[in-house]
């Protein structure tokens, strides 16, 4: 656990290098400012923190009072702030929302049997990480920003479970249609790659890129979007197994941090796919709590039927009778 810890605490580090340089830079601003109220000889001027520094050591030498320019701070408040925990909890949601199907693959894989699972939000999962580990890669090479490679590390994970997902599906499936559909979502999950590469061999090393992180948003989207294939048979049957809801509600928590992410740096390409998939989760969320959640019990549903269709029976065999009577009351003849 203290491995994990480190490890998102480290991206979340990775990821908050340019806040770490606003900070600097304030604190150089406010040390700019202490120096001349404390009237140095000449203005300081601020054209970079090491030149403060310099002229502070000038100027604290003629304080009296010998204390310190700019208060001293904890190296932990250093780095935490609000955008440092925002993304930090942004990162730690991605790697919940890679781990929630492991509950419903562990019931399956005891049970030997699927059941009513679909397989597309386990592939969409496999596949969404390989996306953003390509596209991660990818850009590293176009431009040499080894930032990009904090993509590859915060979806590595999901491309392992995605991975093992799909391949414990395939293994315990003991549905038909259900493994026919499996292997039509692994042939679109290939095409992409496929798509790609071409891409990649068509068109500039820039427009390449820019397609590949447009694939990587779109498939973002679709992995929220991915427990809604099972919303038909959610209604039929009114068993919660048929949606992934564990998937679903670590989704939804990930589609709003990553927005106020998104709201945060002011970046569209963050704060839209996360919106679009925060309006799918609560689609799924409804349709759960409408037929699963909040719905009477299936057996009392199949009771309930089968009393109406005993008292429309019964109403046939009186009006059956009823209709016997009438022929005998006219001679057998049948006319009334």
């Amino acid at each position: 656990m203290k491995v994990w810890v480190s490890t998102l605490w480290a991206l979340a580090v990775a990821m908050d290098m340019e806040a770490e340089m606003s900070v600097e830079m304030e604190e150089s601003a406010q040390l700019f400012m202490r120096l001349n109220a404390f009237g140095a000889a000449e203005p300081v001027k601020a054209d970079s923190p090491a030149a403060v520094a310099e002229q502070a050591q000038a100027v604290v030498a003629k304080v009296e009072t010998k204390q310190p320019l700019v208060p001293e701070r904890a190296s932990w408040l250093h780095v935490v702030s609000f955008a440092f925990m925002l993304k930090f909890l942004c990162i730690c949601s991605s790697v919940l929302m890679q781990m929630a199907p492991m509950r419903d693959v562990v019931k399956f894989r005891n049970a030997k049997s699927t059941g009513g699972y679909e397989s597309l939000p386990l592939v969409m999962l496999a596949t969404c990480g390989s996306q953003w580990c390509f596209y991660g890669l990818f850009a590293f090479a176009v431009t040499g920003n080894r930032g990009f490679l904090v993509v590859v590390y915060a979806n590595a994970l999901g491309v392992v479970l995605g991975v093992f997902y799909t391949i414990s599906f395939q293994s315990f499936c003991d549905n038909g249609v259900k493994a026919q559909g499996l292997y039509t979502y692994l042939s679109f999950g290939a095409s992409i790659f496929v798509f790609q590469a071409f891409t990649m061999i068509l068109y500039a090393p820039e427009i390449a890129l820019l397609v590949s992180g447009a694939v990587a948003a779109t498939l973002s989207v679709a992995v929220s979007a991915s427990p809604l294939v099972g919303i038909e048979e959610l209604k039929r049957t009114r068993n919660a197994d048929a949606m992934p809801a564990d998937l679903i509600l670590a989704c939804f928590l990930s589609c709003v941090l990553w927005m106020l992410c998104g709201v945060m740096i002011r970046d569209l390409w963050i704060f839209v796919p996360n919106a679009c998939g925060l309006l799918f989760n609560c689609v799924q969320l409804f349709a759960l709590w409408k037929y699963a959640w909040s719905a009477p019990p299936l057996d009392d549903d199949v009771a309930a039927e089968k009393a109406r269709l005993q008292a429309k029976s019964l109403a046939c065999e009186d009006e059956l009778t009823q209709h016997e009577i009438m022929i005998i009351s006219s001679g057998g003849t049948g006319d009334a």
